[in-house]
């Protein structure tokens, strides 16, 4: 299994930030899913 880039980044005290918000994103869990398994803030 690849190894999820983002999370690496997280354990290394980087932050990535996602600032391309839209309803469909908020309403189909979307968001949730980039929050809680890819360390998105």
């Amino acid at each position: 299994m690849k190894a999820n880039l983002l999370l690496e980044f997280k354990a290394l005290g980087q932050h990535v930030w996602f600032d391309n918000l839209s309803r469909t994103i908020l309403e189909d869990g979307t968001l949730q899913r980039l929050v809680s398994k890819d360390g998105i803030v």
